[in-house]
């Protein structure tokens, strides 16, 4: 998604610290006055890009298996690898797939966020967020520090760390 990206902001209800991140404690409890319209429409956008990403990668994963069958055959006929690899175009297969991950990485995190902004929004605790993802409230308290981390010069709102920064 481009730049111009809405700010995510947050909400809740329990008044509990999400802890320090360096840019001061965001404190869970205080809800802000926000139309709710556009957090859902960022959602809608996110997680369409991520079905997207998703079937590029399934496919990506089909071509993976299917290259890899074939090099599977021809390393137990003995064929050289150095005639197996140029002929599967190895250096594109492998980049294609690589992509792939990346792009699926990228938008399955941005797509968390909102939805963890969104969780905010309805009120949830860190906790609350942590138990309806499975994961631990530390983990959980990234999150919302990222979804609500007001964004560096030059950086658009709720990008926060590298896509698999807090792969999950």
């Amino acid at each position: 998604m481009d730049g111009g990206r809405p700010e995510v902001g947050h909400g809740g209800s329990d008044n509990r610290s999400a802890g320090a991140t360096g840019r001061g404690d965001v404190t869970v409890g205080e809800r802000r006055p926000r139309t709710v319209e556009p957090l859902h429409r960022m959602a809608e956008v996110d997680l369409e890009d991520l079905i997207e990403s998703t079937m590029v990668l399934e496919r990506e994963l089909v071509t993976h298996e299917t290259v890899c069958r074939r090099i599977l055959a021809d390393v137990r006929n003995d064929v050289p690898i150095g005639c197996v690899l140029p002929a599967v175009h190895a250096d594109q297969w492998r980049s294609a797939l690589t992509e792939a991950i990346k792009r699926f990485e990228q938008t399955r995190h941005r797509a968390r966020l909102v939805l963890v902004s969104m969780s905010l929004d309805e009120g949830m605790s860190i906790a609350e967020i942590a138990r309806s993802w499975g994961v631990s409230r530390q983990l959980a308290s990234r999150w919302v520090h990222e979804a609500t981390a007001q964004p560096g010069p030059g950086e658009p709102p709720g990008t926060g760390p590298p896509a698999g920064a807090y792969l999950a």
